[in-house]
């Protein structure tokens, strides 16, 4: 069962270790990513955290909770198509891709609270805005 995070606004998290992670009001999809615990890895675990930010979250939380490896999910870039296949298949999935910036995986349940294994605080800097390795390149205006 691998250890997955999602990312969250730190004023929910009390919410979120009583009731679950629930899905959210436009897409009713739970985003979330697995842990990489490496370092060169953790970065595209959390990627996400500077994009959101944008949204005007002050401080984002890491939910890390389990799944089993046959949990249905979609995997997919984000400006793509998404497949849906088992979470186990989207990993090797992930880990044969060159560059995983811009991966994400979701899935159309609640994650229950007993699910989840943790609620941390995380770098608040890390990740990319406006599309993957846009650093240096001016966001278009259109």
């Amino acid at each position: 069962m691998p250890i997955l995070v999602h990312l969250a606004d730190e004023k929910n998290s009390a919410r979120i270790a009583r009731n679950g992670i629930a899905p959210g009001k436009r897409k009713r999809v739970v985003y979330f990513m697995p842990l990489r615990a490496i370092r060169a890895l953790f970065f595209s675990s959390h990627q996400w955290v500077r994009e959101l930010r944008r949204s005007g979250v002050r401080t984002l939380v890491g939910v890390y909770f389990r799944l089993a490896d046959d949990e249905m999910v979609w995997a997919g870039h984000y400006n793509k198509p998404h497949r849906q296949m088992a979470l186990g298949e989207a990993m090797r999935e992930l880990a044969s891709l060159p560059d995983p910036l811009g991966f994400e995986l979701f899935m159309e349940r609640k994650v229950g609270p007993r699910e989840i294994t943790a609620i941390r605080k995380v770098p608040q800097k890390i990740g990319w805005r406006y599309y993957p390795h846009a650093h240096g390149r001016p966001p278009c205006p259109c």
